[in-house]
């Protein structure tokens, strides 16, 4: 238990990951992947994060305006796939910067 309280009082720990009261492992592979996403030591979660079939547009560049549908994120946050039918053809596949793509307001 000494173990349990000292990491609870470490700054900047919100608290373990557990399955029910009891405090689990965390794979190696899930701690390297959390590292690799930060950027001086800090992993930025956006609060706006987009699921499959949401409705968004594209804010800039030459398809500015377009309309589509998100497909998924790339290989962490900074790029998706989005899915747009442009001049009334099949849908096709549009990989982005994430932070062009915005959710459509209904």
């Amino acid at each position: 238990m000494l173990q349990y309280h000292t990491i609870q009082r470490t700054p900047g720990v919100v608290g373990l990951v557990c399955a029910g009261s009891e405090p689990l492992e965390v794979q190696q592979g899930i701690i390297d992947e959390i590292k690799r996403r930060a950027i001086s030591g800090i992993v930025e979660l956006s609060e706006n994060s987009l699921r499959p079939g949401d409705s968004v547009e594209l804010l800039q560049g030459p398809l500015r305006g377009i309309g589509g549908i998100f497909e998924r994120y790339l290989s962490g946050p900074q790029r998706v796939t989005l899915l747009v039918q442009l001049l009334g053809a099949a849908s096709v596949r549009v990989v982005a910067p994430s932070k062009l793509v915005a959710r459509c307001r209904v």
